[in-house]
């Protein structure tokens, strides 16, 4: 039966090749032109019902972060790179991951990673070494971020550490 409906199907488009060929083009310039109008809204909130508790506290946190994907936290102290506000971090950066729920990211100076190049290619390692927050590392530490040496000494002239207002520690939920 399908077979017979396809092949008469197939000799009528052929007879009317023509009509059928200006058919497709007007339909297709037909729908590009309403492509214009088509909106995709793919947020989260579309799933909620009105009034929906869950939905109040998102609006709620949009309102206070401005977006869900990330939280930048705010670090101030005299000197970043010293032992304890390192370990004051951690202990932070530890609090928020047995605390937040569905929390699929912390991002902080000692995770982070340092790439650099040297003779035999480029080396990753670790910007810090959580075993090692004594104050004999933290010259180092100076010397090695580059961010800080490049781009914000000339913008810091208070002559603190540059993270000191600006510490890239983010959430990702």
């Amino acid at each position: 039966m399908s077979s017979f409906f396809f092949g008469r199907l197939t000799d009528w488009v052929l007879r009317r090749r023509g009509a059928v060929a200006v058919l497709i083009v007007l339909l297709t310039a037909f729908f590009l032109w309403k492509m214009q109008d088509l909106q995709f809204d793919n947020s989260n909130e579309i799933w909620f019902s009105e009034g929906d508790p869950s939905l109040e506290r998102i609006n709620t946190f949009h309102k206070l972060f401005g977006n869900d994907d990330f939280v930048y936290l705010v670090f101030d102290a005299d000197t970043l790179f010293s032992p304890e506000s390192l370990r004051l971090l951690s202990d932070l950066v530890s609090d928020i991951r047995k605390k937040v729920p569905y929390l699929r990211d912390v991002t902080w100076l000692g995770n982070a990673e340092r790439i650099e190049a040297d003779a035999e290619g480029i080396v990753v390692s670790d910007f810090i070494d959580p075993e090692t927050y004594d104050a004999a590392s933290m010259p180092e530490l100076r010397r090695r971020d580059f961010f800080c040496t490049f781009l914000l000494e000339r913008v810091d002239s208070r002559g603190r550490d540059c993270y000191n207002t600006h510490i890239p520690t983010s959430l990702v939920c």
